[in-house]
């Protein structure tokens, strides 16, 4: 069973287990207006009994405290990177990030990798890598919008009318309900601004480390996928998943991760 912890220091809420013995330490970052349940299907499956596993919830989801300066992403990356010092000094990491949450955990993996931190492989799920003008997934016209609620307001719109045809954004739409439309407002822009110019895809093509993108047969982003078959990244996509493979295909999704972590890391 996980248990859960308050990080005093940060406000950070952290649902974690711990193994006698684990070879890694394993770091799970959430979507967007996701909070650490999202994420917690792996503590069902055999991973849980062979590392050490960290699901924070981001400031202001779950139940995570928040101030204004997480309003911009790259002092939550900074949060990260701290509390990972904190409770995984010296451990070699894994780094499986979804969504926005994989975007940030792009960036928070190579800052890692700079300090010398033993990071020895990143799962990006869904991730956004690249600038995305065309086939947007709404949040990158956070810019467009000078005032929270009007840009909330645009986003649920998108979304439920792209919800007739794909029922999984259903749970977009009711995240984005139940979530600050301040909060929704400032990391879409703070969003946009880290993957202009495809800054973030070119982060994560020069990783130091083992990585592998993984996404559902039923991908949100059109131009997400053109770029994927491009640059030919590693890749794993599962069957009859949508954007949240973790949920969709839970079974499938977590036996491909836990065959990833105990077949290419560790048994070389």
């Amino acid at each position: 069973m996980p248990l859960e912890m308050f990080d005093e220091s940060t406000g950070t809420h952290i649902v974690y287990i711990k193994n006698q013995n684990a070879p890694a330490d394993m770091w799970l970052i959430h979507g967007f207006t996701e909070c650490s349940e999202s994420l917690q299907g792996v503590f069902e499956t055999s991973i849980a009994q062979q590392f050490n596993i960290f699901i924070p919830d981001l400031p202001g989801f779950g139940k995570s405290c928040f101030e204004d300066k997480y309003l911009d992403l790259k002092n939550v990356i900074t949060l990260l990177e701290q509390l990972i010092t904190t409770y995984s000094s010296e451990k070699p990491l894994i780094i499986l990030g979804h969504s926005l949450g994989a975007t940030i955990a792009t960036h928070l993996t190579a800052n890692l990798l700079t300090r010398s931190e033993n990071v020895i492989f990143f799962i990006n799920v869904e991730g956004m890598l690249v600038e995305d003008k065309i086939d947007a997934r709404s949040i990158t016209k956070a810019n467009d919008y000078e005032n929270a609620t009007e840009f909330v307001e645009y986003m649920y719109s998108r979304l439920k009318e792209g919800a007739e045809s794909n029922p999984s954004l259903n749970r977009y739409l009711e995240n984005i309900k139940k979530s600050d439309p301040n909060i929704v407002h400032a990391w879409a822009k703070s969003s946009t601004e880290m993957l202009a110019g495809n800054h973030i895809d070119s982060i994560y093509d020069r990783l130091a480390c083992k990585n592998l993108y993984v996404h559902g047969e039923h991908t949100m982003s059109r131009l997400e996928l053109e770029n994927l078959k491009k640059v030919d990244y590693e890749r794993v996509i599962i069957k009859g998943a949508g954007h949240w493979p973790m949920l969709e295909q839970a079974d499938e999704f977590w036996r491909v991760v836990g065959e990833l972590l105990g077949g290419r890391i560790f048994n070389y």
